[in-house]
């Protein structure tokens, strides 16, 4: 009673209801449907966009870092957590690996019994690509031997976690961790060939300070 009865809408026009085009201040309607194709994630910065990423799982990054070239260089510097197949095969690989992940601070490297290891030189390698590592993990890496260690130990003076077992080299190397590496924190042994009756002892080293 009393009430204007309503206009019956035009099927047409139900696309404009939903998707109402944008009124600027000089009159001129640009449709939404213009912004379809924006990649809107370049109006993120690159800290931004790492920063999303470490909520992601590992699977969906790795897929993420293929999207575009900038999703693959935010990836790879926003990652500080490594683990590789330390088999001696992946030496050639090294450069370009940590060329990508230039920012990796943590790092473990694996090698299992029936495989050949990387060796002194991969591990000299690393160390002069990853000078901001903090944490090293060694399990079964059997070709590095102390001069290895030693010229890793110079190169990486902000290690402060080491982790090794079933490796071949002893005390020589120990004590070149223990006197250069002076912000070590954290020493863990196991298995270690070169440890035994009769070897050179460990001694406190500069870490001790």
């Amino acid at each position: 009673m009393g009430q204007t009865p309503s206009t019956a809408i035009d099927p047409s026009d139900r696309f404009n209801i939903l998707s109402p085009a944008i009124v600027y201040n000089d009159g001129v309607e640009f449709s939404d449907e213009l912004d379809k194709a924006r990649d809107f994630t370049g109006d993120l910065p690159d800290d931004c966009l790492a920063y999303i990423f470490q909520f992601l799982g590992s699977g969906d990054r790795k897929r993420c870092s293929l999207v575009c070239k900038r999703w693959l260089r935010v990836d790879g510097g926003s990652r500080y957590r490594l683990s590789l197949n330390a088999q001696s095969e992946i030496l050639s690989s090294l450069p370009s690996v940590f060329s990508r992940f230039d920012s990796v601070t943590k790092l473990a490297l694996r090698c299992d019994r029936k495989s050949i290891s990387l060796d002194d030189d991969a591990l000299v390698l690393i160390s002069l690509r990853c000078q901001k590592l903090t944490r090293l993990k060694l399990r079964g890496c059997r070709e590095i031997t102390d001069h290895g260690m030693v010229a890793f130990a110079q190169n990486c003076k902000t290690l402060k976690k080491l982790s090794c077992g079933s490796c071949m080299f002893g005390a020589k190397a120990i004590n070149s961790v223990l006197d250069h590496c002076e912000l070590l924190e954290e020493l863990s042994i196991k298995r270690l060939r070169g440890i035994h009756d009769g070897a050179d002892p460990i001694q406190p080293g500069a870490a001790a300070a």
